[in-house]
């Protein structure tokens, strides 16, 4: 039987975590992600953000396998940190679009609905590609830059796997941002393009203020854990 690497959890039961069990395949299971040995820290009680730790990944509650933010007001998912391709190697790993999904059907969520997926991106190729838009555009690096099907820089940024993960996602939509802003809607020809203009410019507005409310919750979650002087045990949702 795996063991959990978190001291907090001790008590917890774990069997069913145990290899020789079957793994739950239907991600609409309440205990999905629990079977693939996930454990889901609700970090702001019932609004939107959330850690999940892996029984493969890091050693204590400093190292949540990925952060994520569900602002269904606005319509935003923003994954603040990513490392599930630092797992130890198992069959039982999942991916980013099957822990989102399964997420989603754990709160009620229609993960269709979801209008943007916003990632915190550090790359040298995601950087480098920017630079090279960037210069061959004319563009300074203060402006934001967005990529739409259309583009010529659509075929180098839709075939990197960040864009591929966001597609999965939320399949209907096609959406990613981040430092860059990647676009699947295609322009429909008879839109007047002041008109399109101004909802872009809303729903970029929507898009900050969700941002901006995942990350304000995400450091009020940080100072509190620091001015407790310990680190609270996220509820394991098993019983003992």
């Amino acid at each position: 039987m795996s063991s959990l690497p978190f001291s907090c959890f001790k008590n917890s039961a774990v069997e069913s975590f145990d290899t020789a069990t079957s793994v739950a395949s239907d991600p609409t299971s309440i205990y999905y992600l629990e079977e693939h040995g996930y454990l889901l820290w609700d970090i702001d009680n019932g609004d939107t953000g959330f850690k999940l730790y892996s029984l493969l990944y890091g050693n204590g509650l400093r190292d949540p396998v990925l952060h994520i933010d569900l602002n269904i007001d606005h319509k935003v998912t923003t994954i603040f940190d990513n490392n599930l391709d630092d797992e130890k190697p198992d069959e039982k790993n999942l991916k980013l679009e099957q822990i989102f999904h399964g997420l989603c059907y754990k709160e009620n969520i229609d993960f269709n609905e979801m209008n943007w997926i916003v990632m915190d991106v550090n790359d040298w190729s995601i950087n480098d590609a920017i630079r090279s838009y960037r210069r061959d555009n004319h563009l300074t690096h203060k402006v934001q830059i967005r990529v739409t099907p259309q583009d010529k820089g659509w075929s180098t940024f839709s075939e990197m796997h960040y864009y591929k993960s966001a597609a999965k996602m939320i399949p209907e939509k096609r959406k990613l941002t981040g430092s860059l802003w990647y676009s699947g809607k295609w322009r429909h020809t008879n839109v007047d393009p002041v008109e399109a203009r101004a909802a872009e410019l809303a729903a970029e507005d929507n898009l900050e203020a969700a941002v901006e409310i995942a990350a304000n919750a995400a450091a009020a979650h940080e100072n509190a854990m620091l001015e407790g002087g310990t680190e609270s045990c996220p509820d394991t949702g098993f019983d003992n």
